[in-house]
């Protein structure tokens, strides 16, 4: 009796622990299958709002993002990724694809390829425009840590690991229509780096959720820039030189 007992209850602890997989490759599917039409996506943004000294507080980089008043992003599954705006009467690009960078500014016949293998941490993902797709398992190892019912629905918590880090470092919350909500970057100690809040979501050609203001807060919850985002348009069929 004891001997089934024990059976009973190693079976259950096992079921347990396999659940969250489960569930998260069930997400995955579902999230597959609604953002199955999903190819590409373009938008412009503008910078509302933003805040030097709280932006430097998560880092440099943050700062200078926000120097582009308006700026237009490109993105192209699974990791193709290109921002471009005018930082006061000079026009630059950046581009990242794979486990490469490239900053140009064509005025000055400036450009600049880095190698970011080493760094999986800089790679841009389907996140840096907000929304969510099943490029997102394909760049990243994602766990479900949790499944939270909200007055406004079902809520999903999943952990993100990058491609070739060894360390999760980020945590993002989405909705049951695979809307992002809140996406969380940390350092290596697991100390919160930045947080993006994203609102105004809008379904754009039945396609893809889209959020129309981001905000962004430093370790101090302090708002440290906001952007709004037009324009968006899904499918445009863009070409890979886009990204070279």
């Amino acid at each position: 009796m004891l001997r089934r007992s024990s059976v009973w209850i190693i079976s259950a602890i096992l079921i347990t622990l396999a659940l969250p997989a489960v569930l998260a490759a069930d997400l995955r599917q579902q999230v597959r299958e609604a953002t199955s039409k999903f190819r590409d996506l373009t938008v412009s943004t503008v910078s509302t709002y933003s805040n030097a000294k709280e932006l430097a507080r998560i880092g440099k980089s943050f700062a200078r993002a926000h120097e582009f008043k308006n700026a237009k992003l490109k993105y192209k599954e699974p990791d193709k990724f290109k921002m471009e705006g005018t930082i006061g009467m000079v026009r630059v690009q950046y581009i990242s694809y794979n486990d490469v960078q490239v900053v140009r500014i064509p005025k000055i016949h400036y450009s600049k390829r880095e190698d970011v293998s080493d760094q999986p941490g800089k790679a841009r993902s389907c996140l840096d425009l907000g929304i969510v797709t099943d490029g997102l398992w394909q760049t990243h190892e994602v766990k479900l840590l949790d499944k939270e019912e909200t007055p406004s629905g079902v809520v999903y918590v999943l952990q993100l690991t990058r491609n070739g880090d060894p360390r999760p470092n980020q945590t993002i919350w989405i909705d049951g229509r695979f809307r992002l909500l809140k996406w969380e970057k940390r350092y290596k100690g697991g100390t919160l780096k930045a947080r993006y809040i994203f609102k105004e979501h809008q379904l754009v050609d039945g396609i893809i959720w889209v959020p129309c203001r981001t905000e962004t807060y430093n370790v101090k919850n302090a708002l440290a820039g906001v952007l709004e985002t037009k324009d968006a348009k899904v499918n445009t069929n863009i070409p890979d030189s886009e990204f070279r």
